[in-house]
């Protein structure tokens, strides 16, 4: 049995002193990436900080593993480095590389790696992404429109056309887009994109939310006070200034903290 198969072995059986007594001194991505898992699931999130960071120099000082190591550091949450790393794979990562350049606020470089992919949905949603975040909302709103006409079962592009209705006042359009952006993705729950414009809309109609969504808003970092069962009131001005805050984490704040807030894709 190798010294990987050993540790996996050891971890499966919840032996996790073992696992980490065999990765002392870890050699190579793999290993310092196994380590890091370890370290988190046991609550030694400094020493697993230190060990993604190692995992990273030694990633990126081996660019030849390609868009195999974009996707590692990429899923560590290291989204600039993985970003480079995606470039460099050239057609294989430019779709990824043009999503996390939206994220990390790259928005013209984000719009001309969307001019680079076949002219589809993701395109235009990508589009729609970097024009919101260079500010051209009405632009941004006709590529969120184009695609949803390529692909009206695209659910994520139909959550960018409501963002943008709303943000543009449209609150009625934005709520029956949302609806069918819910719709389509019932089987898959309701994404955090999804609830950040539910609620938003919900204060700007000055609707009352419920204790679960107040709860939920409280798991993904938006405190606000906290309601009695059964209970139902509307959002204060100052939970929509932390949702906006959240939302805007989630599609392009630079930050390492605040992408941490809520981390998905765009």
């Amino acid at each position: 049995m190798t010294e990987l198969a050993g540790v996996r072995e050891a971890r499966r059986l919840g032996d996790y002193k073992r696992a980490l007594e065999l990765l002392r001194a870890p050699k190579g991505a793999d290993a310092w990436g196994l380590r890091a898992a370890l370290e988190a699931e046991c609550g030694m999130l400094e020493k697993a900080e230190r060990s993604r960071e190692r995992l990273e120099k030694v990633l990126l000082a081996d660019p030849g593993s390609g868009d195999g190591a974009a996707r590692a550091l990429d899923a560590l949450g290291r989204h600039e480095a993985a970003y480079k790393l995606y470039l460099a794979a050239g057609s294989r990562g430019e779709q990824r590389a043009a999503e996390l350049a939206a994220w990390l606020g790259i928005y013209a470089r984000a719009e001309k790696l969307a001019d680079g992919l076949p002219d589809g949905a993701r395109a235009w949603t990508l589009r729609a992404a970097a024009r919101a975040g260079r500010g051209r909302l009405g632009a941004a709103l006709e590529a969120a429109e184009k695609a949803v006409a390529l692909d009206p079962d695209d659910a994520q592009a139909r959550v960018w056309r409501a963002e943008l209705l709303r943000k543009l006042g449209r609150r009625a359009a934005a709520s029956a887009e949302l609806d069918r952006a819910r719709a389509l993705s019932r089987g898959f729950g309701e994404s955090i994109g999804m609830f950040f414009n539910r609620m938003l809309l919900a204060a700007a109609s000055g609707a009352a939310i419920t204790m679960g969504d107040r709860e939920r808003l409280g798991r993904l970092g938006v405190k606000g006070p906290i309601l009695k069962a059964g209970e139902e009131k509307a959002l204060e001005p100052a939970t929509s200034r932390g949702i906006e805050r959240a939302l805007g984490a989630m599609k392009g704040n630079r930050s390492r903290t605040a992408t941490r807030v809520v981390s998905g894709r765009l």
